[in-house]
């Protein structure tokens, strides 16, 4: 039962009990008895997370999401990220402040599906000239390699930015257009790999 409670998680980048009792819409002391128990209330869960695959959310066999409702995955939208020491979002740490379907994408945005992709509402504008306040940066933290002039969301002195990077005698530095201080001396890193930029949202 435990492992089901898990993969509600994973896939809906909870983090705690009452988040996930929150999101099947019980109270956390509902939940934590049935934990007790060692009986769910599968109906429920079955009916809150009707775009999962069943096969995976109860046994974990097969694709986590549905192939004829992948349209309706969720991208988790976060107003801050934390970063942990080896340079992976720490989301437990992170502030989740919603998610958004990915069949936003019939009015005209392709958004990408994969659960590699988290959001990142912009809370200042950013120096790369086209992500501004309040915007949401669309990140898959799966893609970290340096490619010369692709837009990164870096993260460099506890502080996340987007930006460009490019190779400079041998290593990566920021590109000297996104950080005029002494951010450009190579000590950044990567969260991943901007691939769609939404306007002017707010959270």
């Amino acid at each position: 039962m435990s492992q089901i409670l898990q993969r509600i998680k994973k896939a809906y980048h909870l983090e705690k009990d009452a988040e996930v009792a929150n999101f099947l819409d019980i109270k956390p002391s509902t939940l934590s008895m049935q934990k007790n128990r060692g009986r769910l209330n599968l109906e429920r869960i079955i009916e809150r997370c009707s775009e999962l695959n069943k096969n995976w959310l109860l046994d974990g066999t097969g694709q986590m999401w549905e192939p004829e409702k992948s349209g309706r995955c969720k991208i988790p939208i976060f107003s801050s990220i934390a970063v942990a020491e080896n340079h992976e979002v720490d989301f437990e740490e992170s502030q989740k402040s919603g998610d958004i379907f990915t069949d936003i994408g019939q009015n005209g945005l392709d958004l990408p599906m994969t659960d590699d992709v988290i959001g990142y509402a912009v809370s200042v504008d950013s120096s790369l000239h086209q992500v501004k306040k309040n915007d949401i940066v669309l990140v898959d933290v799966s893609k970290k390699k340096p490619r010369d002039e692709v837009s990164y969301l870096l993260s460099t002195d506890h502080q996340l930015f987007c930006g460009r990077i490019k190779k400079q005698s041998g290593k990566y530095i920021i590109h000297e257009e996104n950080r005029s201080s002494s951010g450009s001396n190579g000590d950044f890193s990567i969260i991943g790999e901007v691939v769609c930029i939404i306007r002017k949202c707010d959270f």
